[in-house]
């Protein structure tokens, strides 16, 4: 069994908040699982002086060398002392951390993976979020952290695509880890797929900015009948004084277990991602969640989680300025889902945190150990 040492910003968090929270703590638990050591910069957000953060990390960097791990494992944009996203004296205690971490590296052999859930320099923009750090720096910032990596685990092939061209890193030493759901996540195998009451669902951030207010509307414009939309994530408040609906269901802020289980017992998985920029990279983990209920999938044509959706034929993709449409054909065509549910049973178990860590920890090991 390979020594593994996973360093995180913060410790972990099982509330559903966003899929990247919901990756580093699948990664933090898959190494924990296999016998590793999980270390965290602090509790919560950092705020010492420099002595007390240069301090910090000299602490991290003595118990990885006493621990002597064969792999050290790094969470990207979450970086360790990296969460500001812009040049503080947080930034500097970072690049300090990751020159010493390297000197280390060489020192005693152990190799380093860079788990990459997002790009924040391509991602910000499109999400309607300002990057406080210039552009320029931050892409100087990635190939630095990138470049020193032996291997870097990618949650979506086009991510892959972007990384090689704009950085400079060769497909060889990236290893595609998709996103996935916990073990905690059970299919309801007693449902059934012609119930009378049609059960939308989705899972994520509920930010007006996310097109969640679009999703609604494109819900709410055909008035159909014994169908419900149930959304379960945070930044939702906003949705119980706005929408005025009996068939909407707003659950908040739900740890995982707590979503499995309401979300169980609905039909279809919404993705409605934005068809543009940086969404037709991203691997949605919403639809690795769904797959692990074993739920048919409603997605946008967002390019890398529709073509999944397509390949396995677990649901169906929709231009997104006409949802009204896509819940207007579901609901008359119910016959489909039983088909897609079969099919995403069949799917689901190569989308369980577990195998999809463990796979892109064998392959690693088979390239360098």
């Amino acid at each position: 069994m390979t020594r593994m040492v996973y360093v995180a910003n913060f410790t972990r968090n099982p509330e559903v908040t966003d899929g990247g929270s919901s990756r580093e703590d699948a990664l933090a638990t898959f190494v924990c699982d296999q016998g590793g050591e999980c270390l965290t910069v602090c509790d919560g957000r950092f705020k010492g002086n420099a002595k007390e953060r240069f301090t910090r990390a000299g602490r991290l960097l003595r118990e990885i060398e006493e621990l002597n791990p064969e792999l050290v494992v790094l969470s990207y944009p979450s970086y360790p002392f990296f969460w500001q996203h812009k040049v503080t004296r947080y930034f500097w205690t970072s690049v300090q951390f990751t020159r010493q971490l390297s000197k280390l590296a060489r020192k005693i052999g152990f190799r380093v993976v860079i788990d990459i859930m997002d790009l924040p320099v391509f991602q910000y923009k499109d999400l309607g979020f300002g990057l406080e750090m210039r552009p320029e720096t931050l892409r100087k910032f990635d190939r630095f952290i990138f470049g020193w990596a032996d291997y870097l685990w990618v949650c979506s092939e086009s991510l892959a695509e972007v990384i090689a061209k704009n950085y400079a890193i060769p497909k060889s030493r990236m290893i595609v880890a998709l996103n996935g759901y916990r073990d905690t996540c059970k299919p309801d195998t007693s449902a059934d797929c012609t119930d009378n009451v049609l059960r939308f669902t989705y899972a994520g951030s509920l930010n007006p900015e996310r097109g969640i207010k679009h999703l609604i509307d494109s819900f709410l414009a055909n008035d159909l009948e014994n169908c419900e939309l149930h959304l379960c994530g945070p930044f939702g408040e906003w949705i119980d004084t706005t929408v005025q609906s009996k068939a909407i269901f707003h659950h908040g802020s739900l740890f995982n277990d707590q979503a499995c289980e309401i979300m169980s017992g609905c039909d279809v998985g919404l993705i409605p991602y934005p068809e543009r920029g940086y969404y037709h990279l991203a691997f949605a983990t919403k639809l690795g969640f769904y797959l692990g209920l074993g739920m048919p999938v409603l997605s946008s044509n967002a390019h890398e989680t529709a073509s999944h959706v397509k390949r396995l034929g677990v649901g169906l993709c929709w231009n997104i300025d006409d949802f009204a449409s896509a819940f207007a054909y579901i609901n008359a065509h119910r016959e489909e889902l039983c088909k897609w549910r079969k099919r995403a049973m069949e799917a689901r178990g190569d989308f369980n945190w577990s195998t999809i860590y463990a796979n892109a920890l064998s392959r690693t090991c088979e390239g360098h150990m």
